[in-house]
């Protein structure tokens, strides 16, 4: 008889979460590039007219028309963006994580360092109690026979 053998490919855990990380790339960056061409937009149809530049009392502008920039200049503008908001999404829960770490240490060293100055000097003088109760457990212990 001619069998067939039709190899099977059977997800373990790790190809699961294998799978899930490519998913999760794949959907941010499609998510990037959609708010890349929402930010392309919002600069293509932006009117900026009223914006007005001014250093020491003097005009440098009249107005910033974001329509009339070229496209190379829109797309560093968007990238520019980008890179500013990818700083902020990265500097900032650094920044909290560093300020929870700091807070989790303080109180460790606050409270738990003389907790465990407290457990050794416990444990310290109640050493000569430990070791009179071990004496007497060896001594009335019923001592072990030997079986022949």
């Amino acid at each position: 008889m001619n069998a067939l053998l039709v190899p099977t490919f059977v997800p373990t855990p790790a190809s699961r979460g294998r799978r899930l990380a490519v998913a999760t790339l794949w959907a941010f960056g499609l998510l990037g590039l959609a708010g890349l061409a929402g930010a392309l937009a919002l600069l293509h149809g932006l009117d900026a007219s009223p914006l007005q530049v001014t250093i020491n009392d003097a005009r440098v502008t009249g107005s910033l028309n974001f329509t009339e920039w070229s496209a190379g200049h829109q797309a560093l503008a968007v990238g520019g963006l980008a890179v500013a908001l990818f700083a902020v999404l990265v500097v900032v829960p650094v920044a909290l994580l560093l300020a929870l770490l700091a807070v989790v240490l303080a109180v460790l060293l606050s409270v738990g360092l003389p907790l465990l100055v407290i457990a050794g000097v416990a444990a310290l003088l109640l050493s000569p109690l430990a070791l009179l109760g071990w004496l007497l457990w060896r001594a009335l212990r019923p001592s072990p026979t030997i079986a022949a």
